[in-house]
Parts: C-alpha cells; sequence; structure tokens
C-alpha cells in the first residue's frame, strides 16, 4: 500500500494490529499502536483500537499496563467505553489474583451503566474465582447462569472447567479475605468481597466418587449441595463428583480428559489419595497404540473365556466410557504420588506413561511441551524414589539424565533427595547431590550431626 501511494487507515492498522495479536507478536502491536497514536488524528486509535490492546494485555497478564490503557482513554481523551471495552478489561484483571477485587469492580461498573455481563464475562470472573480459591462465589454465578433461562448465557464447557478449578483452590474455612482495589488512578483502598449465602440453596444431595453410584438429578438443575459455603474437604470433593456425574450423565459433550484431569487435581489438593486413584484407574485409561494392537493379533488364540472372565467383561463394558491419559494426567498422578509419598502407585502411573510416550498421542504433542513434561516426570519420579527410601535408585536415575540427556540440574531439583538422604544419614548421597548441583546447602541444624555420625 505505502510502495502504491495508498495511505493506510485507522481499519487498515487495526486489523494489523489484530493479526499481530493472533499471531503472539506483542511487540510488534505494541509498535504500531504507539505509531498511529502520534502520526495523526486520522489514525488516533478509537474504541475499537484501545479495546483489542486491553484485551493483548488481558492475554499477557498485564492487569496494569491495561488499566493505564483504559485510563488514557477515559480520563486523558474523553471516550466512552463500551462493551467490548469492559470485557477486555475485566479479563485482563481477572487473569490476576491481585487483581480479583478490580475484575469484580468493572464488572459492577459495567451493569451499572446498563450493560449486560454476557457468557464469556460470567466465564472469565469463575476463572477469577478458581485462580483465588473463590468457590462460593462461583458456584453462585454458575447458579445464576443456569436459572437465567436466557439461552445465550448457559453454562457452557468452559464454566464447569473454570468451576472446577473453584473446588481444587477452595480452603475450606478460610480466614475473611481482604482484596485491596489497585491502580495509579486512584488511591489504594480497602475492600472486602461479600456473598449472598441466603441466595444459593439446593435440594441435597449425597455422593462419593469411590462407590460408583450416582444420584438422580433433575435434568438442567446442576446438583449442588443443600449449603451456600462448603465446610470440609469432604463436602468439596462430594459436590465436585456430584457435578462430574451429572455432567457425564447430562452434557457429555462437555466432558473430556481435561475436565477431568481438573477432578484430578480436586482430589490431589483436598488431600483424598483414595479418590484419586480410584478415579485415575476408573475413569482413565491410555489411548491405544496401533503398534502394541498389531503385536496382540498376531499371538496365538488363548483358550475359551470362563463364565468368570465373561462376567467380569460384561460388567466392565457396563461402566462410564474412559477417557484418554495425557501427559497433564500423568503430571497430576505423579504429583499425588509425591504429595502422599506412595513409591507404589508412582511405579504404577510411570509404567502407564512409559507406554503412553509410544502412542501416537504422544507424538501429536508439541516438542517443547514433549520435553518440558518428561523433565517434569522424570523429577517427581526421583522425588518420589528418595521418599520412598530407594535413595540409590534415586541417584542412578539422576546420574543416567545428567550423562546421556546433559540434564543440568538445580538445587530445587534435587533438594528433596539431599534432604532425605540427610535424614537417613546417607552422607554419600547427600555429597552426590552437593556435586550434581554444584553448590552447598546451608545444613539446618541437625543435620549436619546426622551426616557425621554417618560418615564415622
Amino acid at each position: 500500500m505505502q510502495a502504491a501511494g495508498i495511505e493506510p487507515n485507522l481499519i487498515v492498522y487495526t486489523t494489523l494490529i489484530q493479526t499481530c495479536i493472533n499471531r503472539n507478536e506483542f511487540d510488534t502491536a505494541w509498535q504500531i499502536f504507539n505509531l498511529i497514536k502520534l502520526k495523526s488524528t486520522a489514525t488516533a486509535p478509537d474504541i475499537a483500537t484501545y479495546s483489542l490492546m486491553i484485551h493483548a494485555c488481558a492475554i499477557k497478564g498485564e492487569a496494569e499496563r491495561a488499566l493505564d490503557l483504559f485510563t488514557d482513554m477515559t480520563v486523558r481523551k474523553g471516550m466512552v467505553p463500551n462493551s467490548e471495552t469492559y470485557q477486555a478489561l475485566i479479563h485482563a484483571c481477572a487473569v490476576r489474583k491481585d487483581y480479583f477485587a478490580e475484575a469484580w469492580k468493572y464488572a459492577s461498573e459495567m451493569q451499572n451503566l446498563g450493560m449486560k455481563l454476557d457468557q464469556r464475562a460470567f466465564n472469565v470472573l469463575i476463572q477469577a474465582c478458581g485462580r483465588v480459591g473463590e468457590l462460593t462465589r462461583a458456584r453462585l454465578l454458575v447458579r445464576h447462569m443456569n436459572d437465567s433461562g436466557n439461552p445465550d448465557l448457559l453454562p457452557d464447557k468452559l464454566t464447569f472447567q473454570n468451576l472446577l478449578r473453584s473446588y481444587a483452590t477452595y480452603v475450606t474455612k478460610p480466614p475473611r479475605r481482604k482484596y485491596f482495589v489497585k491502580g495509579p488512578h486512584r488511591a489504594e483502598q480497602q475492600k472486602t468481597i461479600e456473598i449472598d449465602e441466603a441466595a444459593f440453596v439446593t435440594p441435597k444431595q449425597e455422593l462419593s466418587r469411590q462407590d460408583g453410584s450416582t444420584s438422580k438429578i433433575p435434568v438442567n438443575k446442576i446438583p449442588f449441595l443443600s449449603k451456600s459455603i462448603l465446610q470440609n474437604p469432604r463436602e468439596v470433593l462430594d459436590e465436585a463428583a456430584l457435578i462430574v456425574n451429572w455432567l457425564r450423565d447430562e452434557k457429555p459433550e462437555f466432558v473430556d480428559t481435561q475436565l477431568m484431569n481438573s477432578y484430578l487435581d480436586i482430589c490431589a489438593c483436598q488431600n483424598s489419595f483414595p479418590d484419586l486413584k480410584w478415579s485415575y484407574n476408573h475413569d482413565f485409561e491410555n489411548p491405544p497404540n496401533p503398534f502394541t494392537q498389531r503385536q496382540k493379533q498376531q499371538q496365538p488364540k488363548k483358550e475359551p473365556l470362563t463364565q468368570e472372565e465373561v462376567d467380569e467383561a460384561l460388567l466392565a463394558e457396563s461402566d462410564l466410557p474412559k477417557f484418554q491419559r495425557n501427559i497433564f494426567t500423568f503430571r497430576t498422578a505423579l504429583g499425588a504420588a509425591v504429595k502422599f509419598r506412595s513409591l507404589p502407585f508412582a511405579r504404577e502411573v510411570w509404567k502407564d506413561r512409559q507406554d503412553f510416550t509410544g502412542t501416537p498421542a504422544y507424538r501429536r504433542e508439541p516438542v517443547w511441551q514433549r520435553e518440558k513434561a518428561d523433565f517434569e516426570a522424570e523429577k517427581l519420579m526421583i522425588w518420589a524414589l528418595a521418599l520412598g527410601n530407594e535413595l540409590g535408585e534415586a541417584v542412578e536415575r539422576i546420574q543416567i539424565l545428567a550423562k546421556e540427556a546433559g540434564v543440568q540440574w538445580t538445587w530445587d531439583d534435587l533438594q528433596t533427595v539431599y534432604h532425605k538422604a540427610v535424614q537417613l544419614e546417607d552422607a554419600q548421597t547427600a555429597a552426590s547431590i552437593r556435586a550434581f548441583t554444584e553448590t552447598t546447602p546451608k545444613i539446618v541444624e541437625g543435620e549436619e550431626e546426622g551426616l557425621g555420625r554417618s560418615r564415622r
């Protein structure tokens, strides 16, 4: 256009900015935005352009920058923000824990101006609740969406994904939370978020995921417990299980591996190892591997099944369908094995993961994501071995990865192994960890004496 002597207008520049954002070229987007701010009044950013840049801030988690843009367009430029501007600003605040109150402030301001919150805005607010553990508020929002009677506001797959995250981050009987409204454009003021408990009452239902039973809930009636605030981890786990089973029965199109991974995360965060193991073994399975399937087909035929084996097969077929594990499933399961110090479960998950790495599903993951997940899995397995008192096997894995894969271990990677070695008075392993990490950690009180005894 420039070569042809055609001067780009604001629509062209805004489209170009949108393209840069779509391609994650944020620096270029900012260069274009700053250029048109100074170029001429004809190409000066309008509300749509400002909203687009605030959206870019949301993607990058730059809440401060988004608020500066909002101040620039409303105070300095005198523009009146529209629904898209508020939506982008709420999103920019919601992705940051420390700007949780700001997200609600602008949502209220948006409503006070007569602009209605749509499904996207509600999902963003529920996502914000999941970041800070505001389960009570998340439940209220989902209940409001479901009872609104508005087809455009009904909860969707993302709504429930964000809701389940709230169950994972929720701490029962937390202290009264106080949030601070931030921003250079106003004095900092303390603000407490209140919850209308009486507005959230539904018929009581009971369920434990371990027994596999499902309570019958009316279609489109989300099975929340009849409590405005959940009081203990068991209530959190039961309600999460109710919702997962209800989704599988009534809205199976919403349920996938990602959502079931969220349920695993809830079990881990709410300290229920039995629920996590049950779900890992009954809700998940490894994706198929065509190569191993062909090998099984080439094997000689087995003897006819006994009646007992037939009954077991029929019982398995009657279970709910399983979901294919992915790299995040294994990360959560191995993390739980470390948290609950269960080396047998860690070995079980590790074997499943080794089988998973030979499947096409694993190969379809981006290389950088596979490498990151592989290293994280190796590290978690080493921790599980150390906590299970298998220090020799842990050190052997550390050595192999250092020599064959060129892993450069850091103190954060191996301090768990070091502290376990000190606890077991294993001076050789402790020295090996110091050598691998090229560091001399500060030995806490009592450790040096223990190592001294082991040397003697």
